[in-house]
């Protein structure tokens, strides 16, 4: 019985399987009878979709192209195409170049031809014409200058080069003239004067330092002394804030063994806010001429003697302060404080005037101070300034005070500091006056009345000093903006700011301030990195929306300031 219904279901099988085969078969037939009586037919030229590309008369096509390169060989059956021998390719090339002499492809393959004929002075020819056809665009540049790397040609690279750097947009010349910089610093091309290349580029670009430095240290690296003490002394009056030119004429100076004139710049050029960078240099070149001890004495004995001159104070100020002995640096100004307040009632008993220098003096006092995480003490200085109303009348002092105290407050971070110790009691009551003009929160509130902190904090952060450093520079940054918005200062503070809210999680608040900064400055060198901020701070709030809005913005400005015939990325190849 089960044998039965098994041959009973491989007949069903094998008949179903003869049914399909014959409709396989006839339907066939069918599409065959179709193909032979009707072929697949070529559109009509007027119902194509896309329409033919018009041909340009003084451009080889490229079948011809292909032809005069290559030769068709049959290779088992299949055509291949052969690169043919060079010199025939070479001599193809020529008699395309005669029928196409306008067709820059063609100059730019006969001198690849060229080169491996070896033909190099026919394939600078070729390479010539190939950019005057060009007429002189950017990538015909691009490919000339890579020529020339490749044959070693460095002055003609140069030359390209710096062709290729006129025509670009000043954001772009960058990369360019650092390239221009390290061929001209390593190789040395003979035939090309290196002073214009360097002032051609700074008069194109007057305001990039950079390229200032690069030219002083080109000077130097090449034992040409005295040149660059001339472009040192050029440039001091156009970058008087730079103390890179200080330290190179000084130590130009030195190796000359000229070590008066060495010790002089510094002397002559020293200010009581100098960096500490630069104090260091000052100080570290005082102890290699073996005066340093001699200098450190010669002020204490100064101070000690009871002088009141500034310059006396400010200096042993910036000696102590170098050495990390900031409670002798402290002492030091509260020492002069005491002068200062004696010789002025001894102006008032004769009846002398207030001399113009000291609202300055009191603003340096006040920086100096802050320097030292004395905010205490130095918010004393811009209270009295703020009561004579030297602050309104003179609003680049007021500018001045108000970044310093800011970058001093974000610079003290960890570092407990007395307006920002203990509790949120301070900045709860920041907005009332306190009698005590000491107290910083007196002074801001008289200074920056006006302004508010949209910033809470929850209890368990009521210890950490770096948050209340950064609440206190924040109020700073908000009075700021709103009366200094095109000051120069205003960009950095911004970006400390979004640093902070990012370190802090607040992320609402690192969108906000991002996104001004991203409106204010579309140019700014930082907007980038602080547009991906923003977008991180939208994904940690789960706005996606705005998230890719930021996305959208920065890709936007990356294609608007990128040449049109390069992508944005480079290609990569998957490993």
């Amino acid at each position: 019985m089960k044998k039965s219904v098994i041959y009973i279901f491989w007949l069903l099988a094998t008949a179903g399987m003869l049914v399909v085969m014959q409709q396989v078969l006839s339907s066939g037939s069918a599409l065959r009878m179709r193909l032979k009586s009707s072929p697949i037919q070529e559109p009509a030229p007027a119902q194509r979709i896309l329409p033919e590309l018009p041909t340009d008369p003084d451009r080889a096509p490229q079948p011809r192209i292909d032809e005069a390169l290559y030769a068709r060989e049959n290779f088992f059956g299949i055509q291949a195409h052969i690169e043919r021998p060079t010199l025939q390719a070479r001599e193809n090339m020529a008699r395309l170049i005669q029928s196409y002499p306008r067709d820059p492809k063609l100059r730019l393959l006969a001198a690849q031809l060229d080169v491996r004929l070896g033909q190099f002075e026919r394939a600078n020819e070729q390479m010539r014409r190939y950019v005057e056809l060009e007429k002189h665009q950017p990538n015909a540049l691009k490919t000339l200058a890579v020529f020339y790397d490749s044959r070693a040609q460095f002055a003609d690279e140069i030359r390209t080069l710096m062709e290729l750097a006129r025509q670009s947009p000043v954001q772009h010349r960058s990369a360019i003239y650092d390239r221009v910089i390290t061929l001209a610093r390593h190789h040395r091309p003979v035939g090309l004067d290196i002073d214009q290349l360097y002032r051609e580029m700074i008069d194109a670009n007057p305001d990039d330092f950079r390229l200032v430095q690069n030219y002083i240290e080109d000077l130097v690296g090449h034992h040409r002394d005295e040149p660059a003490l001339t472009v040192i002394r050029q440039f001091r009056s156009r970058f008087p804030e730079s103390s890179f030119l200080l330290t190179a004429e000084a130590n130009l100076y030195l190796k000359q063994n000229r070590i008066d004139a060495a010790v002089a710049v510094y002397e002559q050029a020293f200010q009581p806010l100098w960096p500490q960078s630069l104090v260091s240099d000052y100080l570290s070149l005082l102890k290699r001429v073996g005066r340093y001890r001699a200098y450190r004495r010669g002020l204490r004995q100064r101070y000690e003697s009871g002088t009141a001159d500034f310059q006396i104070i400010a200096r042993l100020f910036s000696l102590y302060v170098s050495e990390g002995n900031g409670a002798e640096a402290n002492r030091v100004l509260q020492g002069y404080e005491k002068r200062r307040k004696d010789r002025a009632r001894e102006r008032g008993r004769e009846g002398e005037t207030i001399p113009p220098s000291l609202p300055q003096e009191l603003q340096t006092l006040g920086a100096m101070y802050a320097s030292i995480g004395n905010y205490d003490q130095a918010s004393r200085y811009y209270y009295t300034l703020h009561l004579t109303g030297f602050f309104q009348a003179n609003a680049a002092l007021r500018e001045d005070a108000l970044q310093r105290l800011f970058h001093a407050l974000m610079q003290a971070q960890n570092r407990p500091t007395r307006v920002a110790a203990e509790d949120l009691s301070l900045y709860k009551d920041i907005a009332t006056v306190d009698q005590n003009p000491g107290m910083l929160n007196g002074v801001l509130s008289l200074i920056l009345a006006h302004t508010n902190i949209p910033w809470e904090f929850e209890q368990r952060e009521a210890q950490a000093t770096r948050l209340f450093n950064s609440l206190l520079a924040y109020r700073i940054f908000e009075a700021f903006k709103e009366d200094h918005p095109a000051s120069k200062h205003l960009p950095q503070m911004y970006l400390a700011m979004i640093d902070t809210f990012v370190h802090f999680k607040r992320n609402q608040l690192a969108a906000e301030l991002g996104q001004q900064f991203l409106a204010r400055y579309p140019n700014s060198p930082g907007f980038e990195s602080v547009a991906l901020e923003v977008a991180e701070a939208y994904r940690a709030l789960k706005d996606y929306q705005n998230e890719r809005q930021i996305y959208q913005t920065l890709l936007d400005r990356l294609a608007a300031n990128h040449p049109a015939d390069e992508p944005l990325m480079p290609a990569t190849v998957p490993p």
